[in-house]
């Protein structure tokens, strides 16, 4: 006790003040974490990017030692730490990057940071970016002004946010700009909000800037004659473009309220292409360079895009197949087993069979019948008589016997009267020969293959050193030779063969080519935009609107039947062609099952009528 009271006496205990150095480290710390809080979702990746120790100019708050610990305990996100003057040109994640941390010590230093950024693969200017600057600016709207211009002509960052601090005492003031002109052509910078120690009174930072009306403003896209996704055609003297990707294009630009504008590319069959050091050439360079907006066509197989564009994939499909010649039809009849299954042949011989020996039978016990009834060879011969369609001149006497024959005869004018509805219907229809319909078969006979520039990263190497390839340059060429020479075998998009079908016909109307039903790949049609594209994410939720509402599906349906109109076919068969069908019998049957009932009742009468008569005589 009285130790407790000697250390009582002895400790001189004070409650001094905050600092204001404290309280401006922990007024940023509590800014920041309310903002990630707000803004960012469970599970994101935040990229922190710490500015470079310069010896000549302290930092007022040294950001990694006060705010990571903070952030990084009371957010639940995942973190990339990055220093400014180390550079990492080629890393990926699981998920992009959603939001960008930015320390600089001035806003000078902002445009160094995001030159850096913008040259990584990992590199998402959709994301968000808090921008902490920790020492007061001078001359403030004349930086800012420059910092938000350039960060929106130069980059396209549209969710920016910079905290500024107002003085040395921990309030923030909180800057975002807005692209302004009619066609965006500068940028403005406007005060939203003010922050201190993690309160602010504006709940939104990041509202959507793209405006809904684009005042008709043109945006350049750049297309290959992909069809029927985007075809040219002649009005007049001049080209307009149709087809899936353009009608979803020009929807997307009637809400939006912007103009297209489509250029093809020089040579018209090619974008260009990425060198292995990342240099790109053709449309590829100028869509990167943004002299244009948007690019269509394939590029599901095209390595090294993601680092340098952006990929909307509109919900529009298609697949690879192999198209070969069409086997020649015949139409001369062979034998009756070319359009009648032998079982049923053979089941009908034996029910012969089995109706001579029920017969024979019958007339064997009753000893008063005809004659030829007693013998089985005539029996036989009556009965494969009737098979064949040939009168009989006498009949059995006995009634089970003449139940039996009436049966036959019922079954054999059903079986003849459908034999002839088979044999019209299929002299009626061409049948094809052996049809090459499988890969193993264009191995075995060796065919040379014609393959459209997708094919080569899908299809296995193998098929490529097996046989003869060459690469299709012109489609309408490769198929083509296809229709006319059954050694060779071409790789295309499926819709697009379909959609070529119509110049290959022979004089009866039929196409001469052939597309197995296997496809060998299904892979999306795309668009392709500069890096942050400001449209990209309006473009995305409109396509799946589309989607849902069924215009795609619509639009695909208007395309074919366009193209029919045109050329006045129905499925590639002229109007003025016949096919015959079950159906177009239907009265036939109907007449025959008529016939087949009153001669039943009729036998039925006979023998009634007869039995009536013995029953007067007996009596």
């Amino acid at each position: 006790m009285i130790i407790f009271i000697i250390v009582l006496f002895k400790v001189n205990a004070e409650l001094l003040p905050l600092t204001n150095d404290y309280f401006q480290k922990h007024s940023l710390s509590q800014c920041v974490i309310s903002a990630l809080d707000q803004f960012i979702d469970y599970g994101e990746v935040i990229s922190v990017i710490v500015s470079s120790t310069n010896p000549s100019k302290s930092s007022t708050v040294p950001f990694d030692a006060i705010l990571f610990k903070d952030i990084s305990v009371k957010n639940d996100a995942s973190y990339v730490i990055k220093k400014v003057e180390t550079r990492k040109l080629f890393e990926e994640y699981r998920k992009p990057i959603t939001a960008y941390l930015i320390h600089i010590r001035e806003p000078k230093e902002l445009i160094s940071s995001i030159t850096f950024l913008s040259e990584e693969s990992s590199w998402n200017p959709h994301a968000y970016f808090f921008v902490v600057s920790t020492y007061p600016a001078i001359n403030t709207d004349a930086i800012l002004h420059e910092l938000f211009s350039e960060m929106w002509l130069h980059y396209r960052i549209l969710n920016l946010v910079i905290l500024l601090p107002k003085n040395f005492e921990g309030w923030y003031s909180v800057y975002t700009g807005f692209p302004s002109g009619i066609c965006a052509t500068s940028a403005k910078f406007y005060k939203i909000d003010r922050c201190v120690s993690g309160d602010f009174k504006n709940k939104d930072w990041f509202p959507d800037k793209v405006p809904t009306d684009l005042n008709g403003c043109q945006i350049n896209v750049r297309t290959r004659i992909i069809e029927p996704f985007v075809i040219r055609i002649r009005n007049g003297t001049q080209y307009y473009f149709d087809g899936f990707e353009i009608k979803l294009l020009n929807a997307i630009a009637e809400h939006s309220n912007f103009t297209v504008n489509y250029s093809l590319p020089i040579p018209s069959n090619s974008y260009g292409i990425i060198l292995r050091n990342g240099t790109l050439t053709g449309s590829l360079s100028d869509l990167k360079n943004k002299e244009i907006d948007m690019i269509l066509g394939y590029f599901i197989a095209w390595p090294g895009l993601q680092p340098f564009f952006d990929i909307v994939t509109p919900h529009i499909s298609d697949s690879l197949v192999f198209c070969v010649k069409r086997a020649k039809p015949f139409q001369n009849l062979v034998s009756m087993t070319q359009y009648l299954d032998k079982t049923v042949l053979f089941l009908l011989i034996m029910i012969c069979f089995v109706i001579s020996c029920l017969i024979y039978s019958t007339e064997r016990i009753e000893s008063e019948g005809i004659i030829i009834y007693t013998e089985y060879r005539e029996i036989l011969t009556n009965v494969f008589k009737i098979m064949i369609g040939v009168n009989v001149a006498l009949l059995p006497e006995t009634h089970t016997s003449r139940f039996l024959l009436l049966i036959w005869i019922l079954s054999s004018n059903w079986f003849q009267t459908f034999y002839t509805v088979i044999l019209m219907k299929s002299l009626s229809t061409p049948h094809p020969g052996h049809q090459i319909s499988t890969e193993a078969e264009i191995l075995e006979y060796k065919q040379t293959l014609e393959y459209f520039s997708l094919c080569k990263h899908f299809l296995n190497a193998s098929i490529f050193d097996r046989l003869t390839s060459v690469k299709c340059d012109n489609y309408l060429d490769c198929l083509n030779k296809t229709a006319l020479n059954e050694e060779y075998a071409t790789c295309m998009p499926k819709l697009n063969v379909q959609y070529l079908l119509h110049h290959f016909l022979d004089e009866d109307g039929y196409t001469k080519l052939y597309y197995f039903k296997n496809h060998i790949v299904t892979y999306p049609i795309e668009i392709l935009l500069w890096k942050g594209h400001p449209l990209k994410p309006r473009i995305n939720k409109l396509v799946n609107r589309l989607k849902s509402g069924g215009f795609i599906s619509k639009w695909k349906q208007d395309v074919f039947h366009d193209l029919l109109r045109e050329l006045n076919v129905q499925h590639f068969i002229p109007s003025d062609k016949v096919v015959l069908r079950l159906s177009h019998f239907g009265i036939s049957l109907i007449l025959l099952l008529t016939m087949h009932i009153i001669s039943f009742v009729v036998f039925l009468s006979e023998c009634f009528i007869y039995q009536w008569k013995n029953s007067v005589i007996l009596t």
